[in-house]
């Protein structure tokens, strides 16, 4: 698996005075690749960042994926699924990614999740306060990526 090349895309400019909307509402996903390029190596990677709280699964009972933890109203990591509904509606629950913070995120840009390093932010999306993400790493794709590693996922639960 080779990891998704995206340029750096950070816009300073959009996303500051946005204060990462799309961050505030839920965080982007990983997809395997990040986390190595054999499968031996995602397996290690994926176990080692759930284990240690970098990472988190998402909520669904079928089809669950890796992203980073969401942080609560007091700024403490827990678990709280945010569901992808929200992602048709255009309502979005309060679920902050834990690595957003005022300055920015706290990850470098090629240690972020796929999502996150493909979104694009948008000024003309959500009133100038959205980012597009590319159809090839939507959330369907994303679970589809993330099937062959069900069984680590069971194993940890």
């Amino acid at each position: 698996m080779t990891k998704l090349h995206v340029l750096n895309n950070q816009r300073p400019d959009l996303c500051g005075p946005c204060g990462g909307k799309c961050c505030q509402s839920a965080p982007g996903a990983y997809f395997p690749a990040d986390f190595g390029e054999t499968e031996a190596e995602i397996r290690a990677g994926v176990r080692a960042a759930l284990l240690a709280g970098t990472a988190a699964l998402s909520d669904s009972d079928e089809d669950p994926y890796v992203r980073p933890p969401i942080r609560d109203y007091d700024g403490i990591v827990q678990e709280i699924y945010v569901s992808p509904i929200a992602q048709y509606t255009g309502v979005y629950p309060k679920a902050p990614c834990a690595n957003l913070t005022a300055s920015g995120c706290l990850l470098e840009f090629d240690h972020r999740p796929t999502q996150c390093r493909a979104l694009a932010p948008d000024p003309a999306a959500r009133g100038g306060a959205g980012c597009k993400l590319p159809r090839e790493i939507d959330n369907p794709r994303c679970r589809e990526a993330w099937a062959p590693y069900r069984d680590l996922f069971e194993e940890l639960i």
